[in-house]
């Protein structure tokens, strides 16, 4: 999950991993003794989010969070390039003034 932190309906395991700062293994394991049904396509075993929303509302809560929290700092960080933006505009515009 890098770049934009978009909600998918379904995530690898090794997605839920970085987001929860577990190993593959641990999370398998809760997973399991959870009840959570995985979705294999392919090689790779995918997790539904309605399942944890439903099965381990801690993780959800989480992954909530980080999403939320990715998308502040991406508005942040656009915020402060409009504003430099903005402040090289406004210094190009006052140094022509004065050169005049």
């Amino acid at each position: 999950m890098t770049g934009k932190p978009d909600v998918k309906a379904l995530y690898k395991i090794a997605e839920l991993c970085r987001f929860a700062g577990m190993s593959r293994y641990r999370l398998r394991r809760l997973l399991e003794q959870r009840g959570v049904k995985c979705i294999v396509a392919g090689e790779a075993p995918y997790v539904p989010l309605s399942e944890i929303q439903e099965k381990i509302p801690e993780l959800w809560r989480s992954l909530c969070s980080a999403i939320s929290a990715r998308r502040h700092d991406e508005r942040s960080s656009r915020t402060t390039e409009s504003s430099a933006r903005m402040e090289s505009l406004a210094n190009r515009e006052r140094y022509r003034a004065i050169r005049r």
